[in-house]
């Protein structure tokens, strides 16, 4: 099963004092439907045309407990494919495949709470939930761990901690990440400041094509002409 998409949001940037660019990533990445693209007379259609037999049957596996298909469900409802979009619902499975220790479900869980879409929002839950990924090593919950410490949000802030799930994740060659490991060691947040270390990590992320950490790397060059 292939990851079928990423979102990326609460984008901060402030790039004035080389902070990191703090940008709470949800990585929805719920299973892909392997039938998504059947229609009922078998020929290849758009992801919207789902037919009803298959999600009635992927309501039945997610009933018995089967996680791929609760993470499958949750996805359809979380952006309406096939099914009318509904946070609530995508909420319910998020919830019961992160219950059976399903990593991106774990995930995307936090970020309902972090937005408090259809839930009560709350940093505490979000927290919760981001950390169970990030401990499984899902390199989006470290980044976003990573945030939540850097922030004191839902947690004591700390420097420390924050640098430890950041770098995590970028050791994963996750960009975001590489770019904030990159800020801590220059100003020197939650490890010794180095700014041999540091330049490296901003190459790294910027080699991956993260436009901060491009424009951040332009701005260094044209001040050291």
């Amino acid at each position: 099963m292939k990851q079928y998409f990423t979102i990326l949001s609460q984008e901060r940037l402030v790039s004035s004092s080389l902070l990191p660019a703090l940008l709470l990533a949800t990585g929805l990445s719920l299973l892909l439907l392997a039938c998504s693209g059947k229609s009922n007379s078998g020929k290849s259609s758009g992801s919207a045309d789902i037919p009803t037999e298959y999600c009635d049957e992927l309501v039945k596996l997610a009933e018995d407990g089967n996680v791929e298909a609760q993470s499958n469900l949750a996805r359809l409802y979380y952006i309406g494919e096939g099914v009318a979009q509904s946070y609530l619902k995508a909420y319910k499975w998020l919830l019961k495949a992160a219950e059976q220790g399903n990593a991106e479900s774990q995930l995307h869980l936090g970020f309902l709470y972090d937005h408090g879409l259809d839930v009560t929002q709350s940093y505490i839950e979000a927290y919760k939930w981001f950390r169970k990924a990030a401990e499984q090593g899902n390199a989006t919950a470290q980044y976003n761990l990573g945030t939540y410490y850097y922030c004191g949000r839902g947690v004591t802030q700390s420097y420390t901690e924050a640098y430890k799930w950041f770098r995590k994740a970028a050791e994963q060659g996750y960009a975001p990440a590489q770019y904030n490991v990159y800020a801590c060691y220059w100003n020197g947040q939650g490890v010794a400041q180095s700014k041999s270390e540091s330049m490296d990590w901003l190459v790294k992320s910027a080699e991956q094509g993260y436009q901060v950490a491009i424009k951040t790397l332009e701005g260094i060059k044209e001040r050291n002409q």
